[in-house]
């Protein structure tokens, strides 16, 4: 048996002995990750309060610059202020957020405004989360309706 194997194994057997969860030593650290110039100069405006668009092909580092940006902004701000969304399921699971329609609460938001924003408002737990929003992520913008972006930003 390799010693990685045998390392885990004795940790499973640790948990069965003595019911707590093992910690697991042999998992390796994430390589840390440098940002490019442009990365970091569009990191420092988000810092700075600024709003961003940034745009590239794929493998350019955007979802990498986003959970920079996601890790940077809890440094400063409450968990619960910060909104780290995406157009669909897939790409909400590769910034560790969670879909616009499931974090605003809208369903598909195919109603009209008024409707989605009286949804909300007699639900406490959607009132509270749009009320403490600070800052919104959306990865994958481009895939999102201006018709939806209108009524997520309206001022009902």
């Amino acid at each position: 048996m390799s010693s990685s194997l045998q390392s885990t194994v004795q940790e499973v057997h640790d948990f069965n002995e003595s019911g707590r969860a093992p910690t697991c030593s042999t998992t390796p650290a994430a390589p840390e990750i440098t940002l490019s110039p442009e990365q970091r100069n569009i990191l420092g405006i988000v810092k700075a309060g600024g709003n961003v668009f940034f745009t590239g092909p794929a493998g350019t580092g955007k979802s990498v610059l986003l959970r920079a940006i996601t890790k940077a902004l809890l440094e400063t701000k409450p968990f619960d202020t910060i909104a780290v969304t995406a157009t669909t399921g897939i790409a909400a699971l590769a910034i560790g957020g969670q879909t616009i329609h499931s974090y605003g609460g809208i369903g598909i938001g195919s109603e009209v405004v008024e409707l989605l924003v009286k949804r909300i408002r007699r639900s406490r737990k959607l009132r509270q989360k749009w009320q403490r929003t600070q800052v919104w992520v959306i990865d994958e913008v481009s895939m999102l309706k201006a018709e939806l972006f209108d009524k997520l930003v309206s001022n009902h």
